[in-house]
This record gives structure tokens, sequence and C-alpha cells, in this order.
């Protein structure tokens, strides 16, 4: 395993020192899009001392929630969900599919995005200043983190699954950019939705898995059925696209 993300790692660091203009105006949207994001909620908290339920501490460390589960899914996870889906049409999935690992695993190791990992740091160091602002056992920051991990899984994982109807001749890129759109919800405060809204937000559209329930264990300072959720959430989401992934390559074809 250890071999493995040293490999993924390595491979990811050439492709990004090989195409350094690439790399490099990848950084400066990063900083574009984490910097107004954080600038939009600061010059809004100048005007007003909180945002229905939250603070002006804890409406950034609910924007920094989001940021940080967006930008672990854009290391790990974002070009192997989109070099899945391309090989799915092209037909190459079949080549990976001969090999003795399953095709996700390889394609994942193969796709580790090293540019989206430039900003990282600094989102960390914001983060970490916020939870600090925050006062949180250190139980609940633990968890806090590791909600982040789950988080940026989960979307993994309901990408992978929207990419098994490719198997089926199924196009889903309309249906994937409503998904993005649906997904940038996460950047609002949840608590301006109503309770119904903020429930299918949570439960059949995953967007505040992203933001507001991770957020929560700090915020609330408590172990929610909502964060449960979130942690048993990538196991049913994976499960199913690995069990049709497995059906749609009995009808796979090419020419679809």
């Amino acid at each position: 395993m250890k071999q493995n993300f040293c490999n993924m790692f390595k491979f990811g660091s050439l492709k990004a020192l090989r195409y350094k203009a690439d790399t490099i105006s990848w950084f400066f949207a990063d900083l574009a899009l984490y910097g107004s994001l954080f600038l939009t909620y600061l010059l809004l908290m100048q005007r007003f001392d909180n945002i229905n339920a939250y603070s002006r501490v804890q409406m950034l460390l609910y924007i920094s929630t989001y940021s940080l589960i967006n930008n672990f899914f854009a290391v790990f996870f974002s070009e192997a969900t989109s070099a899945y889906g391309d090989k799915i049409i092209s037909g190459e999935i079949f080549h990976y599919m001969l090999m003795p690992f399953s095709p996700t695993r390889v394609i994942l190791l193969f796709n580790f995005n090293l540019k989206a990992l430039i900003s990282t740091p600094f989102l960390i160091s914001v983060n970490i200043f916020l939870i600090r602002l925050n006062e949180a056992a250190p139980y609940l920051k633990m968890l806090y983190y590791l909600s982040i991990l789950f988080a940026s899984f989960c979307m993994y994982a309901f990408f992978t699954l929207l990419n098994t109807f490719l198997f089926y001749g199924i196009r889903i890129e309309s249906l994937q950019g409503v998904i993005v759109q649906l997904f940038s919800i996460a950047e609002k405060p949840d608590s301006i939705f109503s309770p119904f809204l903020r429930n299918i937000f949570i439960y059949l559209i995953p967007a505040f898995l992203f933001s507001a329930v991770p957020a929560s264990i700090i915020i609330k300072q408590r172990f929610s059925f909502e964060v449960l959720y979130l942690f048993a959430a990538p196991v049913p989401i994976w499960t199913i696209a690995k069990l049709l992934s497995r059906h749609a390559a009995r009808h796979y074809r090419v020419d679809m």
C-alpha cells in the first residue's frame, strides 16, 4: 500500500512538472476560487454579526470545511473520476479490466493531482487557525478531520456511481453538470434552507455532507445522527457502484 501511494505521488508529480504552465494556472485558479469564497463571507460579516445560526468565526470554519473537502477531492479523486468516464466511453476500460486489480483502483493510482495539492497547505493552515478559535475538544477535532476524509471519498463514490451508467450507453455529461451545480449549494449556510430542503441536501443529494455536517462537529460540539450518516454513506454508495459496474460490464459495448 505504501509503495502504491509513493508511485502514485511520483507519477502525479512527473505529470505536473511536465506541464508547468498548467500547474501554475491551476494554482492561481485555486487561489481565486477559495480566496473569493472567503472574501465574500468576510465582506458579508462586516455588515452582519451573524448569518442565521452562524457567527463570523463559525461561518468561516464552515467555508473552510467545504474548501478543504473540495480540495482533497481534487487532489486524490477528481482526475481519476474524469479518466474513468473517458475510458468507459473510449473502450480503454477493457485494458484495465484485464489487470489483477480493479479498474477504479488502477485509474486512481495513475491520476494523483499534484496541481491541486499546491494550495492544500494554505487551506489546512486557515482551517487549523479557525479550529483554534472555536476551541473544540481533542476527540472532536480528530472526529472532524476524519469526517473530512470520509466526505471527500463520499463525493468520489457518488461520481463513480454516476459513471457506471456509461456502461449502459447512457451519456451523463449533462447530469454531471447538474450534480456539480447542486453540490455547490454546500457553499451556502444550511440554516437558510427549510428543514425539508436541508434533509434533501443531506440524504438524497449529499451536498451538505461536504460542509454543514462535518462542520457541525466543531460548531455544535456534538456527534449527531447526521455525522453518523456521513461516516456510513460512502459504504452503500461505493457498494452499489461496484455491483452496478459488474452487472453493466456484461452489456457493455464500445459503439454506444
